[in-house]
């Protein structure tokens, strides 16, 4: 088996990212930011407590991706609509 691709490992790290935002968002939901724990989440993402460390230094940090995020996509949305001919 040959090894892995930069791009191939590239790919994975984004797709583990996107797994452990993803949990994060059904954590924080159903508990709360103040009662989510980071071992909630990544339970919640089947991964290890370590690996989610890993990619993320604290809960403070996933919270703040996950808002960054949200604002993002609100903001996208906006300048689209803005964008577009013909009234609301």
């Amino acid at each position: 088996m040959s090894p892995r691709t930069s791009k191939q490992n590239s790919r994975i790290r984004d797709e583990r990212r996107e797994q452990i935002l993803h949990a994060a968002l059904k954590v924080f939901a159903r508990c709360g930011f103040a009662a989510a724990r980071m071992t909630d989440i990544a339970a919640e993402a089947g991964i290890s407590t370590g690996l989610a460390y890993h990619y993320f230094a604290s809960k403070e940090d996933l919270f703040h991706e996950l808002v960054a995020l949200a604002l993002n996509t609100s903001l996208n949305v906006y300048e689209q609509a803005h964008a577009s001919k013909g009234s609301a």
